[in-house]
């Protein structure tokens, strides 16, 4: 089957991208979130992103969900695939480097977290630094290992591409290009690597799930591995992986593997053909070997493929792991850093004695020395242990073994804050790390013991707002906690409440704006000692409150950064160790913020011309500039328009072209307020019309048509015989006829007639016309003779 053709793939895309949308009736495509990794692939990708400002926020939202959902399959790490970005902008940026991330997780949490740089789209020179900067030793790109190049464009750059990308894949780099606009088909084929139909992906942003899978299995075609490698080095062996050489039973394989420096100790073992990976164990720290596979089979001949592995250096090191802090239901572990000399990290595991299967896993950076392991269970024991993870030298792992505590031992933590005249609140550490208990919070006055107040709470309660009690009064309050399984002693505290000072109401806003007010209040500490607090909040969101600390002596204050038109609760409470002071509370609303425009209409749309409106208007506008410019291209244009007006009609602009509109309001205050919006002018009328025939003869006929509107540079004839090949005239702008020559008698014949404009077609008017057959003479017969009666004949 032969390969489509671009324009072919083109409509191939269009097809599933109209079956996508009659499918699935959500715009959005669900993650993979268990997708399972792709083994054997061994490559550096580099994603050149359109990070400019002509890539709305939008579009670079939905580029970085396609790289996801990309670089989703793949495993990443030094010996497998290595993943860098690279914004294009004014100046290009390196997102991070390809030996930056050694696992997916944190390679996709990266992309995720990209931003757009703005500035100009100088992808020519993005291009020149991935050539001299992004594939070297220095950004940890890998010499003898697959290369691509994924170019994410809107279609738009503002410098040359070709020589950079020539360069590229001189080096090479296999180019892959995804255009989401309108770039040019010539020039982006010419710079994708060969063939086009599987390098070169043209779809709208908002489709680009459609080409992910070719797109991944193409890429996928380029960095499969397709040689003898080792993973999983240790200082005591390796795991080797080879691709399959053989379809079917027809061979096996003879594996060799001996030191660099004993190369007579060589050991030899057979393999079945259907075998792809070995693990190779029993060798000598730090050592190098020499690893040769061979294929035999007596179909033909296979080339044996040879590497050579060095196993890790053997660190030994004093066993440092301990645990402390030991509690009922977790533990502390330190241990001395190894990672001070070599890169590394850790992985640590701890399970149950009694229970093996039940594993824990976590992963630790290598400049960790401690964790805190929680949620066990009492009086257990649990193994321990850490791994020592790094590319460079073994460490060996260490194991200790830890039992929890029975009994729950805990220091006192009833406290109380927040106290005023009549209440406080209570706050306790928990003493249940499960649901084994309750309390029971008794609180009574020290005066009289028998008004005693008794309350029960669940055991994973840890505060309790108690209330209604007597100014400047003495009160006891005990916690009792209560367990079927541990014993727990009571905590008790004594909580004297406040007495309480009455001052009139003081506080009010003065000098009230659209984003803030000012605040005053008559002083009430000048007698005893004390502070405030002022919360803020929105009547509309009394979740999102302002808390700020005054001091004692303050009795104003500037609230700003607030919401046009709102209304906030405000509330100064007085904090004292000695008196209550109740708190007071006002409501203050911020002026309206009268702002224009902010709603912009186009109407009137015309070939050359529209009508912009916008509102609302107000009094306090100055002027209106109006700034108007052919998007993506052309000098913005601006016209004035007095304050009391709010419309204006933009005139002697192209046709069908869409334009970036931006109305300025210049206040008279000295302020700018814009708004921005997009308007389009209509298609010129350039259809013929009133094509008609006149026959000049039984085989030709003269075409003849009204002049086509706008500049035309001529007109283009076809002409499609039902009887003998098709034809095509050029005729002049002047000219509106032509002779059409060549049409068989009796055959209907479709001719179509299409204005030229600059750079464009018009539109075509097509008629069928027939040709009458020729006339055939009529055959002679004599004519009878009529007897009439009486006659001889």
């Amino acid at each position: 089957m032969s390969a489509l053709s671009p324009w072919s793939k083109t409509l191939l895309v269009a097809c599933q991208l109209l079956l996508f949308n009659l499918l699935y009736s959500s715009p959005s495509i669900p993650e993979a979130d268990n997708q399972q990794l792709i083994p054997d692939l061994e490559g550096d990708i580099l994603f050149l992103t359109d990070s400019s400002g002509s890539v709305s926020h939008y579009e670079f939202a939905k580029v970085k969900e396609f790289m996801v959902r990309l670089l989703r399959p793949f495993y990443i790490g030094p010996n497998d695939v290595q993943v860098s970005i690279v914004h294009i902008s004014t100046i290009p940026t390196l997102e991070f480097p390809f030996d930056r991330f050694r696992s997916n997780s944190d390679l996709l949490s990266a992309v995720k977290n990209m931003t757009q740089k703005m500035g100009d789209t100088n992808t020519g020179k993005a291009l020149q630094y991935a050539k001299d900067t992004i594939f070297t030793d220095a950004t940890g790109s890998r010499a003898g290992i697959p290369k691509v190049l994924v170019w994410v464009t809107d279609g738009i750059s503002t410098d040359d591409i070709l020589q950079p990308m020539n360069l590229l894949k001189d080096f090479g780099v296999h180019a892959f290009i995804v255009s989401t606009g309108r770039g040019n088909y010539v020039e982006l084929s010419e710079a994708a690597s060969q063939p086009t139909e599987n390098h070169l992906y043209f779809v709208e942003v908002d489709d680009l799930p459609i080409i992910l899978d070719e797109l991944l299995d193409s890429i996928i075609e380029v960095i499969r591995t397709k040689r003898l490698r080792a993973y999983d080095i240790t200082s005591r062996g390796f795991q080797l992986n080879w691709p399959p050489f053989f379809s079917d039973d027809a061979g096996y394989y003879v594996l060799k593997y001996y030191s660099a420096t004993e190369p007579n100790r060589k050991i030899s073992q057979n393999l079945p053909g259907s075998q792809t990976s070995l693990k190779v164990a029993n060798l000598h720290p730090g050592t190098t070997y020499e690893v040769t596979l061979i294929p035999e089979t007596n179909v033909g001949l296979m080339k044996p493929q040879t590497i050579t592995v060095t196993t890790l250096k053997e660190l030994i090191v004093p066993k440092s792991l301990s645990a402390y802090d030991i509690t009922s239901s977790g533990f502390k572990i330190q241990w001395s850093p190894l990672f001070s000399t070599y890169p590394g990290s850790y992985v640590l595991e701890y399970y149950s004695v009694t229970d093996p299967q039940m594993k824990y896993t976590q992963k630790l950076s290598g400049d960790q020395t401690s964790l805190k392991v929680s949620n066990l269970y009492p009086g257990t024991s649990y193994e321990v242990t850490l791994i020592p993870k790094s590319d460079v030298v073994f460490i060996t792992p260490q194991k200790i073994t830890v039992t929890t505590l029975k009994e729950v031992i805990v220091p006192k933590s009833l406290r109380a804050y927040n106290i005023t005249s009549s209440g406080f609140r209570l706050q306790w550490s928990p003493l249940f790390s499960t649901d084994a208990g309750y309390y029971v919070l008794e609180y009574y006055p020290t005066t009289d013991r028998q008004r005693k107040y008794t309350q029960k709470l669940s055991g994973d309660q840890t505060s309790l707002e108690v209330s209604n009690l007597y100014p400047g009064t003495s009160y006891e309050v005990t916690l009792i906690p209560h367990s079927n399984v541990v014993f727990i002693p009571e905590q008790k505290i004594t909580v004297t409440t406040l007495k309480e000072v009455i001052v009139p109401k003081s506080l009010s806003a003065y000098n009230i704006t659209s984003s803030g007010f000012r605040l005053q209040w008559s002083p009430l500490f000048s007698t005893y000692p004390g502070s405030y607090v002022l919360e803020i909040y929105s009547a509309t969101d009394p979740q999102k409150k302002y808390t700020q600390n005054l001091s004692g002596d303050q009795t104003s204050l500037e609230v700003s950064n607030l919401y046009p038109g709102s209304s906030y609760e405000v509330t100064l409470i007085p904090q004292s160790n000695v008196v209550f002071i109740a708190p007071q509370k006002i409501t203050v609303t911020t002026l309206k913020d009268e702002v224009t425009p902010t709603q912009i209409l186009i109407s009137e749309s015309k070939p050359h011309s529209f009508k912009v409106s916008w509102s609302p208007k107000l009094d306090s506008v100055s002027h209106y500039q109006v700034l108007y410019s052919p998007l993506r291209r052309g000098s913005a244009k601006s016209v004035i328009v007095g304050g009391s007006q709010n419309t204006t009609v933009l005139e002697n602009l192209l046709p069908n072209t869409t334009y970036l509109v931006t109305v300025i309001a210049q206040y008279k205050s000295g302020l700018e307020k814009a708004l921005s919006a997009k308007a389009c002018t209509l298609e010129e009328n350039s259809q013929i019309r009133h094509l008609h025939f006149q026959s000049m003869n039984p085989n030709s006929l003269q075409a003849s048509w009204e002049q086509a509107d706008g500049n035309v540079l001529g007109y283009k004839v076809r002409c499609r015989r039902q009887a003998g090949p098709p034809s095509l005239q050029s005729v002049a702008p002047q000219m509106n006829s032509v002779i059409v020559t060549g049409l068989a008698p009796g055959t209907a014949n479709r001719i179509c007639v299409t204005p030229v404009y600059s750079g464009q077609k018009g539109k075509a008017l097509c008629k069928t016309t027939y040709i009458q057959p020729a006339s055939v003479p009529a055959t002679y017969q004599p004519q009878k003779q009529i007897c009439q009666q009486g006659q001889n004949c």
